[in-house]
C-alpha cells in the first residue's frame, strides 16, 4: 500500500480476502489480511509451491475512501 508520503490520502487500511470478499472491520472474523501504509503482502518464498488458496479471486475493501495499492503479479514458468 503506498505510504501516505507518495499519496496523502492514504491513511486508512485496505482488507484482502483472498477468495472471499472481506470485511473493513478490524477483528471481524472475516477482516482478511490487512495492509497498512507502507505495508506491503508476498506470497511465501524460497521455493515453497505456490497453494490454491493463491489462486483464488483476490477481493480488496478499503476503510476509508480513495486509498491506493498497488499490485504486481509475477508468474511461475511450469
Amino acid at each position: 500500500m503506498q505510504p501516505s508520503s507518495v499519496d496523502a490520502t492514504n491513511t486508512g487500511l485496505v482488507h484482502l480476502g483472498f477468495g472471499f470478499q472481506p470485511v473493513a472491520t478490524v477483528g471481524h472474523q472475516s477482516q482478511g489480511f490487512i495492509l497498512l501504509q507502507a505495508s506491503i503482502l508476498e506470497e511465501p518464498v524460497g521455493g515453497a509451491k505456490i497453494t490454491s488458496y493463491f489462486k483464488q479471486a483476490v477481493w480488496s475493501i478499503a476503510s476509508a475512501a480513495n486509498q491506493s495499492v498497488l499490485v504486481e503479479e509475477e508468474t511461475e514458468e511450469v
